[in-house]
């Protein structure tokens, strides 16, 4: 949940606006719903998992990146998910500053091509990494922003004590 929130609260601070959904499922709909500019997908989520999404997206849609990020390190894996239709594929840990300069990439590179970059991200994050609106329902958006702040303020005496942003969550 913490780590949901740190990065939804990094790409909104690089001007992404962020949706998310509880499960796979929802995140189909959401997606089809709104076409988004690019989705970060963990591969572990209830419903339909990250890699059978990318499959779905990619039946009707060829084009919006899609960022995995997830625990799943094993070269298989990896491949599963390039092959599922997967644009990138990060695996935890990573370093924050990392996934915000691949989203900032394929967002310039989608613009280029001819298919807008808005900055709108679907965020589509599984249990590993939580969601948005997470399977425990959605959080209220006072007790966001006061999480968001803590995280915040760790991240910053994290960089106070270390001298320096730190590497990897």
């Amino acid at each position: 949940d913490t780590l949901r929130l740190l990065v939804k609260s990094r790409l909104e601070k690089d001007k992404c606006q962020v949706q998310a959904a509880g499960d796979g499922e929802e995140a189909l709909k959401l997606f089809q719903a709104s076409t988004p500019d690019i989705v970060i997908s963990d591969v572990f989520m209830p419903k339909m998992d990250g890699f059978e999404l990318c499959r779905q997206i990619r039946q009707t849609d060829k084009n919006t990146p899609i960022i995995m990020l997830t625990s799943m390190n094993d070269v298989k894996d990896r491949i599963k998910g390039l092959d599922a239709g997967a644009d990138d594929y990060i695996v935890k840990p990573f370093a924050p500053k990392e996934l915000e300069a691949r989203v900032r990439s394929m967002l310039r590179r989608k613009e280029a091509a001819g298919g807008g970059g808005s900055g709108g991200v679907s965020d589509v994050f599984g249990e590993t990494l939580g969601n948005f609106s997470v399977s425990g329902g959605p959080v209220d958006s006072a007790e966001m922003v006061s999480k968001v702040q803590e995280i915040d303020r760790l991240l910053g005496l994290l960089k106070a004590a270390s001298g320096s942003d730190p590497g990897e969550i």
